[in-house]
C-alpha cells in the first residue's frame, strides 16, 4: 500500500497543479466560502469528502450553490456505478428543503422544478450529511462484497478500497469563480484514477455556468493552438519531440487532436485546458494541461466566455 499511497499523492498533486495552473487573484469582493468535511473508514474501505460552497443567501450566491449541490449529486449518487445507474436516490428529508413546481418560495432563492433550494446553511448541511451518509455506505458495502469474494481464492492481504471527493475553488475574479471536482478512486487494481467534472466556471454577474467557452465547430482550425499547447506539456515534462512525434504518440485518429472533454476554464494569463486520463495519452503521461493566450483564442471563444474576460 505504500506505493499506492505515493502514486495517489502524486496524481492528486499533479491534478491540483493542473487546475490550479496560473490560478486567478482573490483580491477584494471574493465570495465567502464554507466548507464541509466528512470521512469514513472500515477495514475494506474509506471514503472521504470535501466541499467548498457559497455561504450567502444572494441570488448569485444560491444559484451556484445550488448547482454545485447538483455536481455533487452527480458524483456520489453514482460512485462505482459503471452501469450509469443511481446508487442512492436523490435528497429528501420528507419534504424540508425540496420544492415542488409553481410552489412559493423565500426571496432570493433560485427554483428549479423538484430539487431543493437551500435557505439557510443548515439546509444545505443537511443535504452534505446524507450524500456522504450514504456515498460512504455504498463505497463500505462493494469494498466489502468484493473482499468477500477475494478471500475465497487469495491468501495475501486485501487491498482497501478508496474514494476521494474534492469540490474546492480554484481562481475568482470580480466577473468569475471557478470551482473543481475532483476525485480519486481505487478499487484494488494496479493503480487508481482521476475523475471528475473537472474546473466548473461561474459569471458572478447572475451565478449562470458557463458551460462553453469554445465556439462549436472550432476544434480543426483550433488544431495548431492544440498542438502548440501539448508540446509546451511535454516540454515542461522535460521530453522533446516533434509534431509528429507527438501525434504519434497520442491516442488520436488520423492526426485529429480532440478538445478536452472537461470545459476549458479562465485565468488571467489565459484558458487552461486538461485531458483527463487516457483521453488522448497513457496513464504515464498523466493529464496533458496546457494554458492558451485569450488574444490567440479570440476567434474560437463564445459570447459568455469573452464576457468573463
Amino acid at each position: 500500500m505504500v506505493i499506492l499511497d505515493a502514486m495517489k499523492n502524486t496524481v492528486l498533486v499533479f491534478a491540483a497543479a493542473v487546475l490550479v495552473t496560473a490560478a486567478c487573484g482573490r483580491g477584494a469582493g471574493q465570495m465567502t466560502l464554507k466548507t464541509y468535511e466528512a470521512a469514513d473508514s472500515t477495514e475494506f474501505a474509506s471514503f472521504s469528502l470535501t466541499v467548498e460552497l457559497p455561504a450567502g443567501k444572494s441570488n448569485v450566491e444560491t444559484a451556484i450553490r445550488s448547482e454545485l449541490l447538483e455536481v455533487l449529486d452527480g458524483e456520489l449518487a453514482y460512485v462505482f456505478s459503471y452501469e450509469g445507474e443511481r446508487r442512492f436516490p436523490r435528497f429528501d428529508d420528507g419534504g424540508a428543503g425540496v420544492v415542488a413546481e409553481n410552489k412559493p418560495v423565500a426571496e432570493n432563492t433560485v427554483v428549479a422544478e423538484n430539487k431543493p433550494v437551500e435557505t439557510s446553511w443548515q439546509d444545505t448541511e443537511r443535504r452534505l450529511e446524507y450524500y456522504s451518509a450514504k456515498a460512504a455506505a455504498t463505497v463500505n458495502a462493494d469494498a466489502e462484497q468484493a473482499a468477500q469474494e477475494m478471500k475465497e481464492y487469495f491468501d495475501g492481504p486485501i487491498p482497501e478500497w478508496s474514494y476521494e471527493l474534492k469540490i474546492t475553488r480554484t481562481g475568482e475574479t470580480d466577473r468569475y469563480i471557478v470551482f473543481n471536482s475532483v476525485s480519486w478512486q481505487y478499487t484494488g487494481g494496479a493503480h487508481g484514477g482521476i475523475a471528475g467534472e473537472g474546473a466548473i466556471t461561474f459569471s458572478k454577474k447572475d451565478g449562470s455556468r458557463v458551460r462553453q467557452m469554445l465556439l462549436p465547430g472550432s476544434e480543426d482550425a483550433m488544431q495548431p493552438l492544440l498542438v502548440k499547447g501539448l508540446l509546451s506539456y511535454y516540454a515542461e515534462m522535460e521530453v522533446q519531440m516533434s509534431e509528429q512525434e507527438l501525434k504519434d504518440n497520442l491516442f488520436i485518429e488520423d492526426g485529429r487532436i480532440p478538445l478536452p472533454t472537461m470545459t476549458p476554464f479562465p485565468t488571467p494569463e489565459g484558458m487552461v485546458f486538461v485531458y483527463a486520463q487516457y483521453e488522448i495519452a497513457s496513464y504515464a503521461d498523466g493529464m496533458p494541461a496546457f494554458v492558451l493566450p485569450f488574444d490567440e483564442l479570440q476567434p474560437f471563444l463564445t459570447p459568455e466566455a469573452k464576457a468573463l474576460l
